[in-house]
């Protein structure tokens, strides 16, 4: 039996682009560090589907996670600043020291 309908080059297209264009978006997402399925869904605001509600895109709608990051990253540089800081107390008194026996 003969295929009844043939898919024509635009046809192949459009299907490449309602597929491979999402998947190539969140792979890249993921590539640079971010949540790709994430972006995906801001990108599309599927969050105010029915909700009859417009953002602005300088909205994040209070993005935590990005919050959370930040924190933690804050927390990582005051621990590796207090870490130096020892250092070089300790630094600076063995120097005293040399130079108390000169």
């Amino acid at each position: 039996m003969a295929n009844k309908y043939k898919k024509t080059g635009c046809a192949r297209l459009f299907i490449i682009l309602i597929i491979l264009a999402p998947l190539t978006y969140i792979g890249a997402s993921y590539i640079n560090g971010e949540d790709g399925i994430d972006n995906f869904k801001k990108l599309l605001r599927v969050d105010q589907w029915g909700k009859g509600k417009s953002t602005s895109p300088n909205d994040t709608g209070g993005d935590n996670k990005e919050v959370y990051q930040l924190k933690q990253k804050i927390e990582r540089l005051e621990e590796s600043n207090k870490e130096l800081k020892e250092q070089l107390e300790y630094l600076q008194e063995k120097l005293d020291r040399i130079n108390q026996e000169e």
